[in-house]
C-alpha cells in the first residue's frame, strides 16, 4: 500500500501542475535522490521529487480493537501507518523555479490535505484515507536528513502522511 499511496500523491500533484501551469509532461516523480552507487536517482532535469524517508506505525492502530470473526478466530485490525516524505525540487541552475514549485506544493497540500475514495476516486480501494500534514524540522534535523540522503540541499519540505487502510 505504500507504493500505491505515494504514487497517488505524485499523480495528484502532477495533475495540479498540469492544470495550473498548462503543460503536458509529468514533473513530479517518486524517486530516491541518490542511487546506491551514488549517482543521481532522478532522471532528467526540472523535477519535483517525492522521497520516502521514514515509516512508522500510527499509534492509533496499536490500540485498535481486534475484529471478531467468530468465537474461534480473530483477525487483527488493518495496520495504519505514518509515512514521512520529503518533497524536493530539482531544477538545475534555476533556483527561482525551484522556489516556485516548492511553494506550489505547500499551497496544494495546504488546500487539500485529506484524500478519501469519495473525494478522490483514483485512490486505491485498499486505502480508506490519506491525511497529509506539514512536518516542521529544525535546521539541525534538516542538515542530518540531507547528510543521510547523501545529496546536496535543494528547496524542500517534509510531510507526514497518515495512511488508514480499509478493513
Amino acid at each position: 500500500m505504500i507504493n500505491e499511496a505515494l504514487t497517488f500523491l505524485a499523480e495528484e500533484l502532477n495533475e495540479h501542475f498540469k492544470t495550473k501551469f498548462k503543460f503536458n509532461e509529468d514533473i513530479v516523480v517518486l524517486s530516491s535522490l541518490k542511487n546506491a552507487d551514488g549517482t543521481s536517482g532522478v532522471s532528467g532535469e526540472n523535477k519535483v521529487v517525492l522521497t520516502l524517508i521514514n515509516i512508522e506505525e500510527d499509534a492509533v492502530s496499536r490500540n485498535a480493537p481486534v475484529n471478531k470473526v467468530d468465537t474461534r478466530a480473530f483477525i487483527a485490525a488493518p495496520i495504519n501507518i505514518g509515512l514521512q516524505i520529503l518533497v524536493s525540487t530539482v531544477f538545475s541552475n534555476n533556483y527561482p523555479e525551484s522556489l516556485k514549485y516548492i511553494s506550489e506544493v505547500i499551497d496544494f497540500f495546504h488546500n487539500k490535505s485529506v484524500f478519501t475514495n469519495q473525494t478522490s476516486p483514483k485512490l486505491d480501494t485498499g486505502i480508506e484515507k490519506l491525511i497529509v500534514d506539514l512536518s516542521s524540522k529544525t535546521l539541525e534535523e534538516s542538515t542530518a536528513l540531507w547528510q543521510m540522503l547523501g545529496s546536496t540541499y535543494t528547496p524542500s519540505v517534509v510531510y507526514k502522511v497518515r495512511m488508514l487502510a480499509t478493513g
